[in-house]
């Protein structure tokens, strides 16, 4: 594309403009504008290039007040941000095409009666005109990509129509909330399903501790606090169902004072419970073998019949109850460790409106202050994630200045001349925190991340055509403040027409403004255009304030430079 663009300004637009050009001779003005440019009394010059010299001239009489108005613009406007702004999000919301109904309840529901639940809820779905498919299924599969609480009982995954004719998702799953209000003894969760890194939930806490108690009693605190909360929607823990289990204690010794293996102890009550494996059977239609299980008639399968089981002994058949005792105990859904430490993870979504990396800070603060915590908590997740892709950001953007300070030392020889076009791209983050202040929206680490990039690419070559034309102007023997001077007068144009395109060149992507050429269709906040909002946005604000930073701060710096002796080469 560069190389391309290249040869394009090299070659056909001076082609084309001297077929196409306007002839200086039929305007005196602008003709005798390009002959003061060049060599006569920059006072003589009118229109706009005139009075931006006069700005200029003014500037370079109080350059260090207008470049400590700048630093303390950079400071402020960060800290503003800071304190004001609505904080950071991994990517940019997208309008989705589909959803998710997770529907959870608690009992020993058998498959029917999970399907009979999920059915009723389907027929509610339906009575919705923006629905155009569902699917369902009922009970919890192991192995799912989500993994999913021992609690679910099924889920209905929903397609939208077409988003030009109906509302905003979340209006749509606003009503499917009022359909499916009257289900008592469930708790049904909606989930929009968004495009980019596949994710869970907004929010993802960890909590790690290898004493099962204490681990128990921290991740259920902290989920109180967080359900408590008005902006935690959809949360999900691991933490064990209530419930009771069976634990069964062997007395070895009375077992074996009785004569009885302890293996024949174990079978028998298998056949009480889930039965016992007697052999296995490959039926002529079937590729897999087919267990053969035996085990009690129905009716025999009750705590009360495991104290009338007899099983053989030494001096023929005595009761289990002999020597087999029971007793309730707590019931423990699954066990997962993270690093070899035991963990239970709470996971839940943020409101629409808020910012989920800014929920993270308000929890990290509470859990400093709260001391009674002993388990080690960790923010996983999207968190992490994005961690991980603000690092990567930072470190391309390293390497791209860094790079770029290289060519700029070998271009001019200068280090100074280097430091004036690398400022400059600090100082244009002004113009992209003040679009987000401006627009309400969060700093996108993805794609507002990548615009500050580009923005950096802009911002130096605007600089590099400045810094360029003075050096040569000073080759001629023009004094420092005559060279300036007619440097930004002759850049003007150049720098402005450079800002101009890329500003009208985004602004319809900035405004969410999609055009379909093939189906010759004009269409505002697609799916599609809300994926380019913030990196469009990063660029356009920062474009405009960085015009403003090379025509004015840009000779600032450069006189700056000039009277302390800066340009010293090598």
């Amino acid at each position: 594309m560069l190389s391309s663009s290249l040869v394009m300004a090299l070659i056909f637009i001076p082609v084309i403009g001297r077929i196409f050009g306007i002839d200086k001779n039929k305007n005196i003005q602008i003709n005798n504008n390009f002959k003061l440019l060049e060599s006569g009394d920059l006072t003589q010059i009118k229109g706009i290039q005139g009075k931006y010299i006069n700005i200029l001239r003014f500037s370079l009489d109080n350059p260090k007040k207008l470049i400590a108005l700048s630093i303390l613009t950079l400071i402020l406007i960060q800290v503003f941000y800071g304190k004001f702004g609505k904080g950071f999000e991994f990517f940019p919301p997208i309008e989705p095409d589909y959803a998710e109904i997770v529907i959870h309840a608690r009992g020993n529901f058998s498959a029917i009666e999970k399907d009979k639940i999920i059915n009723q809820i389907e027929n509610e779905v339906l009575k919705n005109k923006f629905i155009k498919n569902i699917y369902s299924r009922s009970g919890l599969i192991k192995g799912d990509n989500r993994n999913e609480s021992d609690d679910v009982i099924g889920s209905i995954k929903i397609e939208f129509i077409d988003w030009r004719i109906r509302p905003n998702a979340e209006v749509v799953i606003n009503q499917l909330k009022d359909l499916t209000k009257e289900f008592s003894g469930i708790y049904i969760e909606f989930i929009k399903k968004q495009d980019g890194p596949p994710k869970d939930k907004d929010i993802e806490i960890q909590v790690l501790n290898n004493n099962e108690k204490q681990l128990q009693i921290d991740t259920a605190n902290i989920f109180q606090f967080l359900k408590n909360k008005n902006w935690v929607k959809n949360i999900d823990t691991d933490l064990n169902i209530p419930g009771i289990e069976w634990e069964l204690i062997i007395d070895r010794v009375k077992a074996d004072q009785y004569g009885v293996d302890i293996e024949l102890i174990g079978n028998s009550i298998q056949m009480l419970t889930h039965g016992l494996k007697v052999t296995e059977y490959m039926p002529k239609d079937s590729d897999e073998e087919i267990d053969i299980v035996i085990k009690y008639d129905r009716k025999y399968r009750t705590l009360d019949e495991l104290d009338k089981i007899l099983v053989e002994g030494k001096n023929g058949p005595v009761s289990l109850s002999l020597f087999v005792t029971r007793k309730p105990i707590s019931k423990i859904g699954k066990i997962t460790r993270n690093n070899s430490t035991r963990s239970k993870n709470i996971k839940f979504d943020v409101a629409d409106g808020q910012v989920a990396n800014n929920k993270v800070l308000e929890i990290s603060k509470w859990l400093k202050t709260d001391s009674s915590f002993n388990s080690k908590i960790v923010f996983a997740g999207q968190e992490e994630d994005q961690n991980e892709a603000k690092e990567f950001l930072i470190k391309a953007f390293f390497i791209a200045v860094f790079l770029i300070t290289i060519i700029l030392i070998a271009t001019f020889n200068s280090f100074y001349f280097c430091f004036i076009i690398l400022s400059a791209i600090i100082f244009s983050t002004i113009g992209v925190m003040i679009g987000l202040i401006i627009s309400g929206k969060p700093f996108g680490i993805i794609m507002s991340g990548i615009g500050v990039i580009a923005l950096a690419g802009i911002v130096v070559n605007n600089n590099i055509v400045l810094l360029d034309t003075y050096k040569n102007l000073r080759k001629n023997g023009q004094n420092i403040k005559e060279a300036i001077l007619r440097t930004g007068a002759q850049r003007l144009r150049p720098v402005l027409l450079t800002t101009l395109t890329t500003f009208f060149g985004l602004i319809p992507m900035a405004m969410g403004l999609n055009i379909n050429f093939l189906d010759f269709e004009i269409n505002f906040g697609s799916p599609s255009s809300q994926w380019w909002l913030q990196l469009s946005n990063a660029i356009v604000f920062g474009v405009m304030f960085s015009f403003v930073l090379t025509l004015i701060i840009t000779p600032c710096l450069i006189i700056i430079g000039e009277k302390n002796r800066f340009f010293k080469t090598f």
